[in-house]
């Protein structure tokens, strides 16, 4: 690790507190545009919204500057996601209006069905759920996936499937920690998910609502391309750590980073 001039540190604190604040305002008008407002939303419903957009920012098939528009159209033709939540948990109506929206007819036949798939799991799940309450939340999507994961294709099956019953088998979790490691391992057995998906959309939780905060400290800041170039160049995270992506690895490092040069808030190495 290089060493940093103090004026350089300064600067990027500086910085840093400034982008913290205008992503907190992007990620806000985001939602907007898809008919998400978090001051006249449930939690709930912002919750779903959040997911729903990761999810499609999610599938490669699908041009990044077209997702806000194809969760809105998606959102309008299945209904009022404040006052009919419970519709989404109709696989076959969010198939039907998810294969209707033009951008999405060069998704084929499969994807959009796992694409129709998490989504009604995720609405089944939330809708059953004291979203304050990690562990019973965790451990509710555990059960959820595991009373539809049998409708997975078969390699995708076999290899989720594991995941799942080695969570059940090690029991409900005891305490917060443990509940948030359930719930990224499980956000990441969804059809068409991964871990990425998954330290995205709890980011993104956190982040809006500050939900879990006996847990704010084991959250993991998502590795993205945006973070990983300025840390390399700075020094912090080798070429080659920056090549094989090593999440855990990398996890690590940026946390002992953040601990180190921002103990005020370590998060904000995020922005």
């Amino acid at each position: 690790m290089i060493n940093i001039k103090n004026g350089t540190i300064s600067y990027l604190r500086e910085r840093l507190y400034e982008l913290n604040e205008k992503n907190n305002d992007r990620i806000e008008k985001r939602m907007s545009k898809i008919g998400i407002n978090k001051i006249s939303l449930s939690k709930e419903s912002l919750i779903f919204g959040i997911m729903l957009v990761n999810l499609l920012d999610h599938q490669n098939n699908i041009m990044k500057n077209k997702t806000l528009h194809i969760a809105w159209k998606l959102m309008n033709k299945i209904g009022d996601i404040a006052s009919s939540i419970e519709s989404y948990t109709d696989e076959e109506h969010v198939f039907l209006a998810f294969s209707t929206i033009k951008q999405a007819k060069n998704m084929n036949e499969t994807q959009i069905k796992k694409v129709s798939k998490t989504l009604s799991i995720i609405a089944k799940w939330i809708i059953n759920s004291n979203v304050e309450d990690l562990i019973d939340f965790s451990w509710n999507l555990v059960n959820t996936i595991k009373d539809d994961i049998n409708q997975y294709t078969d390699l995708e099956y076999n290899e989720k499937k594991q995941i799942i019953n080695n969570i059940i088998s090690n029991g409900k979790p005891k305490n917060q920690k443990d509940a948030l490691n359930i719930l990224r391992q499980a956000l990441s057995t969804l059809p068409s998910c991964n871990s990425e998906f998954a330290d995205m959309t709890i980011w993104q939780i956190t982040m809006v609502y500050g939900l879990w905060e006996n847990v704010h400290n084991e959250i993991r800041i998502p590795i993205t391309n945006s973070l990983l170039r300025p840390l390399t160049e700075l020094g912090f995270i080798t070429q080659e750590d920056a090549k094989i992506q090593d999440k855990e690895k990398i996890s690590t490092i940026v946390k002992k980073i953040s601990d180190k040069l921002f103990p005020e808030n370590p998060k904000i190495l995020s922005a």
